[in-house]
């Protein structure tokens, strides 16, 4: 239903309801949802790059960065994170200017 509101009245906050919705997978099924939950988060990922809306990429991020450690892939979580200069190599977040 929420997805039938963003196509519309606007698509600004897709990318959090699909990081929502693959929050929910996980959380509902016992392991089975993960591959439809990381579909979510790059879905998530892609929608917020395609808006321009930063904050929302960088919780899309996080969330599967998140996901990611708990199933034991930190390395590509930290490399995810690297890679949009949201981590540092030293393993401690960037501070940023306004």
């Amino acid at each position: 239903e929420a997805f039938g509101l963003v196509e519309s009245r606007g698509y600004f906050y897709e990318p959090e309801l699909l990081r929502l919705r693959g929050l929910l997978s996980l959380v509902e099924s016992s392991g089975d949802g993960a591959s439809e939950a990381e579909a979510d988060f790059e879905r998530a990922l892609e929608s917020s790059r395609e808006i321009g809306a930063r904050s929302l990429e960088l919780r899309a991020a996080v969330t599967l960065a998140t996901h990611w450690r708990d199933v034991g892939r930190a390395s590509a979580a930290r490399e995810r994170l690297q890679a949009r200069g949201w981590w540092r190599r030293s393993g401690r977040p960037r501070r940023r200017r306004i």
